[in-house]
């Protein structure tokens, strides 16, 4: 709807009010397109971009250049629903939604008071995030280890060895491989 269609209609018909309209039209788009779009930044599921920034400046945390729109939101609200002090169920449940189902480990030796989460190479992306929230969120009196999941020579096992000759030993040790051989 035009700027225009909200005038009474004798204003509508003066060439001087068509013209004004025109003018204004644009901003007042934007303006409506602005109010319109604020609801999406009232959740973290539907920030924009400009409310991600804006909920990391709040919450003090860096974005990589290199997260998606979605990775950023989930990072802020993984920030929002941290409540120490923390069992091992929420910390269970913030991890998968930081790595993703199925993607890490988690071993909690109570004797040796040792908390160690092992990340699948497929999110070594997220192994930062997974490091700072587990020293956040674990007892002190805990020795916290995070590291990743790399491959096993029974992870390895159907390639043959000419396929494997193609890559390095740091490549075979720390990239995923995922078709089979």
């Amino acid at each position: 709807m035009s700027l225009l269609d909200k005038w009474p209609e004798f204003l509508q018909t003066l060439a001087e009010f068509r013209a004004l309209s025109d003018a204004l039209s644009p901003e007042a788009d934007a303006a409506r397109a602005a109010v319109e779009g604020m609801a999406r930044e009232f959740s973290a599921y539907t920030l924009s971009e400009w409310g991600v920034e804006r909920w990391e400046d709040i919450l003090g945390l860096t974005g990589k250049d290199a997260d998606d729109l979605n990775s950023r939101r989930v990072r802020i609200i993984t920030k929002i629903i941290e409540q120490p002090p923390i069992t091992k169920r929420v910390l269970y449940n913030q991890l998968r939604s930081l790595a993703g189902d199925g993607r890490f480990t988690m071993d909690i030796d109570y004797g040796l008071h040792k908390l160690e989460v092992k990340l699948d190479l497929g999110s070594k992306s997220a192994f930062e995030d997974v490091k700072a929230l587990v020293e956040r969120s674990a007892p002190a009196d805990m020795v916290l280890s995070v590291s990743l999941l790399f491959n096993t020579h029974s992870m390895l096992g159907a390639y043959t060895h000419a396929a494997l000759a193609a890559h390095t030993h740091e490549e075979l040790r720390s990239e995923v491989f995922s078709d089979g051989g």
